[in-house]
């Protein structure tokens, strides 16, 4: 992926909190972030000691839940061992934040002004984004 100089975004703990932020998510407009990352997949199997199904719950939320009791056990149980998880271990990663750091103070600000108007959780997290690059 080309990068240029002023988008380049080398600092780990950043990508990691964009990419938990918005999983799953490749933003391509004039502003926005992409992740890009070589990994090197294995594939895992979960037991009973595994936070998995803990971890699918807590990103899949009901909106009207139902309980395990709700199922007969063994098929819970046969559910539980078809599960399988990927692990990625990252060796390398490219990064870019594309946020208007190429622009002026006062495009910058009227970009922030812009998103914040929009009154959503998305063009909040966006023009947080923003103001924190330019603080910098």
């Amino acid at each position: 992926m080309y990068i240029p100089k002023d988008f380049s975004q080398t600092d780990f703990e950043a990508v990691k909190d964009f990419i938990a932020g918005s999983p799953l998510a490749n933003i391509m407009t004039l502003n926005g972030d992409s992740v890009e990352i070589c990994p090197v997949p294995l594939l895992w199997q979960v037991d009973e000691q595994n936070p998995l199904g803990y971890q699918l719950k807590q990103t899949n939320p009901s909106h009207k839940p139902w309980s395990l009791s709700d199922a007969p056990s063994d098929y819970i149980n046969a559910m539980c061992r078809a599960i399988v998880g990927v692990k990625l271990t990252i060796h390398n990663f490219e990064a870019k934040f594309k946020l208007s750091q190429n622009k002026t103070l006062d495009n910058q600000q009227g970009v922030i002004d812009g998103l914040t108007q929009l009154q959503s959780a998305t063009a909040d997290n966006m023009a947080t984004l923003i103001n924190n690059l330019f603080k910098e």
